[in-house]
């Protein structure tokens, strides 16, 4: 195997290849090749065992699609269709990354020094942005407010008591709400429903020029009009689409990173693609990985819970790719705190003793 210019075995500890090799091993192979070779036959991945140290690789070629070469916080995925130009460097995503730029509130800290959330709510589905709205809470903005369609108040209103809600019958009543001085950081997309209202009135937030997330519907409401989000975008903007709905604006490849890293500099936004491994990418091709989500968090409504919590850390004023990667980690821990049995309300219910956890360590 030829080693990529730049990496050695003293500025890289270990190689993973997460597929096989050219010797074709579908077995683990003889221990004086690489005794922690393991791969799975049937999906032709190697396993979390699969860690080849650079002293022991001695495979004179490679007909897979990717390599990683990992180090302790940082790795490298290589897509050899373009062997030489192309090389994403991603870090693993881990609580030293961001952990100093965590809020936390002091004995001067009151309600609005701890930052003023909106979130957008929908109608008829009005679970999504009550999840948000819970978990943006949570993560300590000072205050959450849901705005929501006049015919909704009395769903909202009377299942929401930490959380104010504020209706709106017109987009100039809308427009009223969201302009608000004190509103730090925004929320659109949960339960928004895909129109091109939903749309506008992502167009109106972005127009504000403060942090924001833009989630599920808001985001394939820009299917089409990929240039009116880039140019409507005028401060730090989260966007945290699952492979769905990232593929109703950009081109998703065999190369995750790659696309991801493509996409947040299209767009100048923050990019969170959510999966397995939860990529987050910066228009400067600062480019993250998330690896300690538990499988428990394939549940209707995580989702939204991750994007409350960005959002409540981007109103106290937690930089938005920070910010992200924080969230993402964060809402990982949560599930894995509660353990099997988690639906999203459960998520939230977690996030108290996940924060205290980081506060103390």
């Amino acid at each position: 195997m030829q080693r990529p210019a730049g990496l050695s075995s003293q500025s890289v500890s270990f190689v993973v290849c997460d597929y096989t090799c050219s010797d074709g091993f579908t077995r683990e192979p003889e221990s004086s090749v690489c005794p922690a070779l393991l791969c799975n036959p049937r999906r032709n991945l190697v396993s979390p065992k699969a860690i080849l140290m650079m002293n022991q690789l001695r495979t004179s070629s490679f007909k897979g699609e990717i390599i990683r070469f990992f180090n302790a916080a940082a790795h490298w995925n290589r897509h050899p269709k373009d062997y030489n130009n192309r090389m994403a460097i991603a870090k693993t995503n881990q609580p030293s990354l961001w952990q100093k730029l965590l809020p936390k509130p002091d004995a001067a800290s009151n309600k609005y020094t701890r930052g003023s959330a909106l979130i957008v709510g929908g109608y008829p589905i009005t679970g999504a942005a009550r999840l948000a709205a819970m978990a943006c809470a949570r993560s300590g903005a000072g205050i959450t407010t849901i705005a929501c369609p006049q015919i909704a108040l009395p769903i909202y209103a009377s299942s929401m008591l930490s959380v104010m809600t504020k209706p709106f019958d017109s987009d100039k009543t809308f427009n009223n709400l969201i302009s608000d001085a004190r509103i730090s950081a925004y929320l659109i997309g949960p339960g928004a429903g895909l129109s091109q209202e939903t749309r506008a009135q992502a167009q109106a937030i972005l127009s504000k020029a403060s942090p924001c997330v833009i989630d599920a519907d808001a985001i394939k409401a820009f299917a089409g009009h990929q240039a009116i989000l880039r140019n409507t975008i005028q401060a730090p903007c989260v966007l945290t689409p699952h492979e769905g709905e990232f593929k109703h604006l950009f081109d998703l490849d065999d190369d995750r990173n790659a696309s991801v890293t493509r996409a947040a500099r299209q767009t100048g936004a923050i990019v969170l693609l959510k999966g397995s491994d939860t990529l987050i990418a910066d228009p400067e091709g600062r480019l993250i990985v998330n690896e300690n989500a538990s499988p428990t968090l394939a549940t209707a409504g995580s989702g939204d819970v991750l994007a409350g919590i960005i959002t409540g850390l981007l109103a106290q004023g937690m930089p938005a790719f920070e910010a992200a990667a924080a969230a993402t980690w964060i809402h990982a821990e949560a599930a894995r705190l509660f353990g099997i049995g988690l639906i999203a309300e459960d998520i939230v219910e977690m996030l108290p003793t996940a924060l205290t956890e980081l506060a103390e360590g």
